[in-house]
């Protein structure tokens, strides 16, 4: 099972504990900015962020959380956080929007920068390696997360990327599957250890 290493640290510069703890790890939701690539946006999943927590040790408030992946998995589901509520009308109700902001990915992405030294990378962490290969792309066409249609780009045994719309499944350029336009609609990313 891929998993996570976790790290607290109590913000008190006197006490300064650290807790660290293993989580599974099925897939990583990740907060989208406009302009940045897949990387960036898993950089900022794991990044030193202020979290709300009482401090086992000393009682105070405040701590910094930070993580590493432990374990690395055979596949990597990467899900783009793209529907935001908006809203509050009149009767408190929420409203679903999508964001197309560009995320732009590659076929090839290298999570070596991210790791503990992994269990089942390459080098200290073992055999394997920390790259990973661009195997499918699963994209939201469509404004809301009640209306729209979902589509996916894939790469068969032979190399080739095809389209699964429905019924309809037709050969893809890979210089489409990256290109910006899906790039807007990505919803989500599965990669496999190269």
């Amino acid at each position: 099972m891929p998993q996570v290493r976790v790290t607290l640290k109590c913000n008190n510069s006197e006490c300064g504990f650290e807790r660290e703890r293993i989580e599974d790890m099925r897939d990583l939701s990740l907060d989208i900015v406009e302009g940045c690539d897949v990387t960036a946006c898993l950089t900022e999943y794991f990044e030193n962020t202020e979290v709300s927590v009482d401090c086992e040790q000393c009682g105070c408030e405040g701590a910094r959380k930070s993580g590493l992946i432990d374990t690395l998995p055979k596949c990597l589901m990467l899900h783009l956080k793209r529907f935001r509520g908006e809203g509050g009308g009149a009767k408190g109700s929420l409203t679903m929007r999508k964001g197309s902001e560009l995320v732009t990915f590659g076929k090839a992405l290298d999570l070596e920068g991210l790791c503990v030294p992994c269990k089942g990378a390459g080098g200290a962490g073992g055999a394997g390696g920390s790259n990973f290969e661009l195997k499918s792309v699963v994209r939201h066409v469509g404004a809301l997360d009640s209306s729209g249609h979902y589509v996916t780009d894939s790469l068969g045994k032979e190399g080739e990327w095809m389209n699964y719309n429905d019924s309809r499944v037709e050969k893809r350029e890979e210089s489409d599957v990256l290109s910006g336009a899906v790039g807007r609609e990505a919803y989500l990313l599965m990669y496999e250890r190269a």
